[in-house]
Parts: C-alpha cells; sequence; structure tokens
C-alpha cells in the first residue's frame, strides 16, 4: 500500500474535511489507497475526500493505475458527503467503498462523481447510510467515461432519496448494478438512474433482489429525458417494490431507446401505479413485463404516449 490512514479518531475540524487525499498525474506510477477502520466524527465539510487527476491513459481495467479502498469507516454528523470520490481526466481506477457505517451527513452518504475520460471499476458494498440529507448513494457521470458500479447488500434509510444514478453530456457507458440492498424511508425516490442531458451515452442498470420501500416519491424512477441518441436498458428482477408514494416502477422516456425486462418482482401497496411509462412511442420503446406480483396499487400499468 502506498497510502494508508487507518485506526484514527478525527473529530470537531471546523473548516475541512476529516480525511483529504488529492492525486495528480496519477498515471505516473501505480498507486494503491487504504483509509479503513477510523472513526470521524463532526467535520465541517466531507468526512473522507478523495480526488483523482491524471493527464494521459495509463492502464485498463485488468490493470488501473490507481486502486483505492475506503471500507470500515464510522463517520457521522458530516458537514457535506460522508465519503466523497472524484475522479477527473484519464483516470483508469478499481475502487472499494464497503463496510462504512455513515450517519446524518448534510449532503449525500457516498458521492461518487467521474468527470471527463475515465474508466472506473467501483464496488460499494456492505454499508449502512442513515438520514443523508441528499442521497444515500449518489453517483454522477459527466463526460465520455466507462463505469463499472456495483451496489450490493447497503442499508440506506431516510434522508432526501435512496440511490441516485445520472450520466450527463456526451459518450458515457454505464454499467450499474444494484443487489440485495434495503432502501427505505427516504423523503424523495427510493432508486433513480438514468440518462438526464445530452448524446451518444448508453446506460445499463440490472437491479435484483432489492427491497425499496416507503419513499414520499416513485420506489424506481427510470429517465431517458434528453436525446434519441442514448439507450437506456433495464433489467429489474425478483425485489420488492412497496408501500411508496408515487409508483412502484416509473419509466420516463421522454426521448432515445428503451428496453426493459421486468419480470418476479413484488410491486405492492404504491399510492399511484405499480408500473408507469410515460412517452411509449418514442424511438425503440420495449418492455417485458412477466411473471410479477403487481396489487393494492392504484393502477396495475399505466401507459401515456
Amino acid at each position: 500500500t502506498d497510502l494508508e490512514i487507518s485506526n484514527n479518531i478525527i473529530t470537531n475540524i471546523i473548516a475541512g474535511n476529516g480525511v483529504s487525499l488529492e492525486f495528480y498525474n496519477a498515471e505516473d506510477e501505480s498507486k494503491t489507497i487504504s483509509v479503513t477502520d477510523n472513526t470521524i466524527d463532526a467535520v465541517s465539510r466531507d468526512g473522507i475526500y478523495a480526488y483523482l487527476n491524471a493527464s494521459t491513459y495509463s492502464g485498463d481495467f485488468s490493470d488501473p493505475s490507481i486502486q483505492f479502498d475506503i471500507s470500515n469507516n464510522t463517520i457521522s454528523n458530516a458537514g457535506n458527503d460522508g465519503i466523497e470520490a472524484s475522479m477527473d481526466y484519464y483516470v483508469v481506477a478499481h475502487g472499494t467503498i464497503s463496510d462504512n457505517t455513515i450517519t446524518d451527513p448534510d449532503a449525500s452518504g457516498i458521492y461518487v462523481y467521474v468527470d471527463d475520460s475515465n474508466m472506473i471499476d467501483l464496488s460499494i458494498e456492505n454499508n449502512t447510510v442513515t438520514n443523508p440529507a441528499d442521497a444515500g448513494v449518489y453517483m454522477f457521470a459527466y463526460g465520455y467515461n466507462t463505469i463499472d458500479i456495483a451496489l450490493a447488500n447497503n442499508t440506506i434509510s431516510g434522508g432526501g432519496d435512496g440511490v441516485q444514478l445520472y450520466v450527463s453530456d456526451y459518450s458515457n457507458t454505464i454499467r450499474a448494478s444494484l443487489t440485495d440492498n434495503t432502501i427505505t424511508g427516504s423523503a424523495g425516490e427510493g432508486v433513480s438512474a438514468g440518462i438526464t442531458d445530452s448524446y451518444y451515452n448508453a446506460f445499463q442498470l440490472e437491479m435484483a433482489g432489492n427491497t425499496v420501500t416507503g419513499h414520499d416519491g416513485h420506489g424506481v424512477e427510470l429517465l431517458n429525458t434528453y436525446s434519441t441518441y442514448n439507450n437506456l436498458i433495464a433489467d429489474i428482477h425478483h425485489n420488492v417494490i412497496s408501500d411508496n408514494e408515487g409508483d412502484g416502477i416509473n419509466i420516463d422516456n421522454s426521448y432515445g431507446a428503451f428496453s426493459g425486462d421486468f419480470n418476479g418482482n413484488t410491486i405492492t401497496g404504491n399510492t399511484e401505479d405499480g408500473v408507469h411509462v410515460e412517452n411509449t412511442d418514442d424511438m425503440g420503446f420495449y418492455l417485458d413485463l412477466t411473471h410479477n406480483t403487481i396489487k393494492n396499487n392504484s393502477d396495475g400499468y399505466t401507459a401515456t404516449t
């Protein structure tokens, strides 16, 4: 490990982050970063902040230039995000954010920002995020990135939103999986994902074995709302999506192509529809809705053109 920060108690930081790491020209040599087993409380900005920057590509997914591990930290009362990982300009990285306990951050529990021509492989697993002011987990990708992101076995409760995964600007390729997460009781959407701006983006989402309940908005919201040159694929199977104030699953396909395979889900007790689709007549819309249990919603399935 090139840098290890572990087993520290960091409290009452009045003008900054609990742990702040900034790496520039990261392609010069491979780096391994570990931030583990720290207790961080009452910091004015992020609990843990990591910024990674490079100037040329170095390596690929099988041989990343940066590997980072942020795990087993207890973070409470952060003035901004609990954990922020920002990757900017030609970074090739493999990262793990796991087994952290994050309580009452003033922004998101875990915030991932990827900007401009990066290749990122990221696992977010076994974290507990409670009462974030914004989202439990929030990823935003902006411009020419290739990202594999996997969320597994996280418990996210309360706060503004559960999980938000968004793409903007040109030519991003995103593969996102959510597996066996419990996402409950936010003031917004349980899971909101998709393409919100620009052109030539491909977003592939898989959700399996998740429990998404008790949100003031939709249980799951899928967005393809900017250009016919974008493509959103969603494989949603064997989830429990229940007791949300909006729809169980809401699809806004204002622009672009959409392909969905929804099977084996239990979608019950939502105030609005079990599954609702807007703009089914746009380019390349396809939905296979089979073997689901959809009951005790306002309507089972509705669509508008």
